[in-house]
């Protein structure tokens, strides 16, 4: 419809529905190709991630994960060096007492008690295949 011929309010009327329906239109066509874009971002990322070699625990790739070390078998020893072990403790038993107020033969029949007892508490591999908290860690956890 050319503009100059416009005579009544509804012609007015359908030429601003067609110039709308023609908007939307191409509207939508920007949606669209805005979504495709993104879609071939997603891949791209994914291969990228895959070159990379990171994944999750269920083999599947994850984009931006990376494992953190953090040194939880040296704190592991420390603690165990310095509370749990009888030749090397820095602490008897009354410090032992004092410190986490139970006796220190009841705090190590716990854990092991619950390892034995509870699967939840057994040391597993992570997501990144790195070995869990073992199981005292898991007990003074519980307690606080």
């Amino acid at each position: 419809m050319d503009p100059t011929t416009i005579n009544t309010f509804n012609q007015i009327v359908q030429q601003v529905v067609l110039l709308d329906n023609k908007i939307q239109r191409d509207c939508d066509e920007e949606k669209r190709s805005a979504r495709s874009l993104l879609h071939i971002a997603k891949k791209i990322r994914a291969r990228e991630s895959y070159k990379a070699g990171k994944r999750n625990g269920s083999g599947r790739f994850v984009p931006g994960r990376k494992y953190t070390d953090r040194k939880r078998r040296i704190f592991a020893k420390h603690l165990e060096d310095d509370y749990l072990d009888d030749e090397k403790s820095t602490c008897d038993n009354n410090a032992f007492r004092r410190r986490f107020r139970i006796e220190k033969k009841l705090f190590l029949m716990i854990p092991n008690e619950l390892k034995e007892n509870y699967r939840w508490f057994q040391q597993k591999h992570d997501a990144a295949h790195k070995l869990e908290f073992n199981h005292y860690f898991a007990k003074s956890m519980c307690s606080n």
